[in-house]
């Protein structure tokens, strides 16, 4: 998943959020497994809900500063 990512997934941002998301799962996973402990399929939902949450929000943000420093401005008129 690393090296897919890493070449082409990170271009599209569906596919860039949901490889995030897995990640952490992933690493809430391995915790869970390294202190011996069943996972609860809550705990895994909602943390991959979180991170797509974040993830998201991330790129919003990054869309929003992209159109705020545009030549033309927000509204495209000048």
């Amino acid at each position: 998943m690393n090296v897919a990512y890493s070449l082409r997934l990170k271009r599209t941002v569906i596919a860039d959020v949901f490889c995030i998301a897995i990640g952490f799962v992933l690493r809430v996973l391995f915790g869970v497994y390294a202190v011996r402990v069943v996972p609860s399929p809550w705990i895994l939902l909602c943390m991959f809900f979180q991170a797509l949450f974040i993830g998201f929000g991330k790129r919003r943000s990054e869309l929003f500063a992209l159109v705020a420093s545009s030549p033309t401005g927000p509204t495209g008129a000048r």
